[in-house]
């Protein structure tokens, strides 16, 4: 809660405190190792009760800045292969600690028109969420992209627990927690879409629909640099969630 006569946290302010978030993660990480050496269990229940507590106020900040951001939608002609293969390449690197495998098929030449920074947002928080589904043994994530007539489908799926039918309208609520779906359903209305999403107990799909874009409308742009450099720093965010999976 804002108290009386304080100023609304600004971009900087926000930018520090993920830092700052991120650095305790880090360090409790590096903590928890050498506990487990000593086998100080207890310490590293506590540790681990510091970390997330660190998640949700990461999670709260994300989300409330897509939502902010998502307001000023600003559509771009993107190669959607690209950004998928791109995307779906850290987070596999990410995950080499664990068994679960994650795929990309698409085409390479699929253009799309979409706001980049919600688009990359959407596919994180959905891979996320996926990650979190499945087992670390034998998990399967799948991103998959196909070119319709006037439109390209983004598939998002894995063979994990599924989500019971009276809990799916909760996972599109705002919450506390990186993973949510709460963006991507704002990124697809924002799009003139709608999320489609359906979960059983062989696992939970998520889709959706994107324009393509005309043909030499503008330029194609792929994001591969932005993307592998760090310059959407959410990124990053959403890689740190799956360090709880390792």
């Amino acid at each position: 809660m804002q108290m009386s006569g304080q100023k609304p946290m600004g971009e900087a302010d926000r930018s520090a405190i993920k830092r700052s978030m991120l650095e305790i993660i880090g360090l409790s990480h590096q903590l928890s190792f050498d506990l487990e050496q000593s086998e100080s269990y207890d310490q590293i229940d506590i540790v681990e009760r510091v970390v997330g507590c660190c998640y949700k106020v990461l999670a709260q900040i994300i989300n409330a800045e897509k939502f902010e951001k998502l307001d000023s939608y600003y559509p771009e002609k993107i190669n959607l292969g690209s950004l998928l293969e791109d995307l779906v390449a850290i987070c596999r690197s990410k995950l080499r600690g664990t068994n679960i495998t994650i795929t990309c098929d698409c085409e390479d030449d699929i253009a799309v028109v979409a706001d980049v920074g919600g688009l990359v947002a959407s596919v994180m928080n959905l891979i996320v969420n996926a990650a979190q589904n499945v087992s670390t043994e034998d998990g399967v994530i799948k991103v998959r992209a196909e070119r319709l007539s006037e439109s390209a489908m983004v598939y998002v799926s894995d063979n994990g627990y599924g989500v019971e039918a009276e809990d799916l309208s909760q996972l599109t609520e705002p919450g506390d927690h990186v993973g949510g779906l709460a963006v991507v359903k704002k990124f697809c209305e924002k799009s003139g879409t709608s999320l489609l999403i359906s979960a059983d107990y062989c696992g939970f799909m998520a889709s959706f629909r994107l324009p393509l874009a005309p043909p030499d409308s503008m330029e194609l742009r792929s994001w591969r640099a932005n993307v592998m450099n760090g310059t959407f720093s959410d990124v990053n965010i959403y890689l740190s969630k799956l360090d709880e999976l390792q």
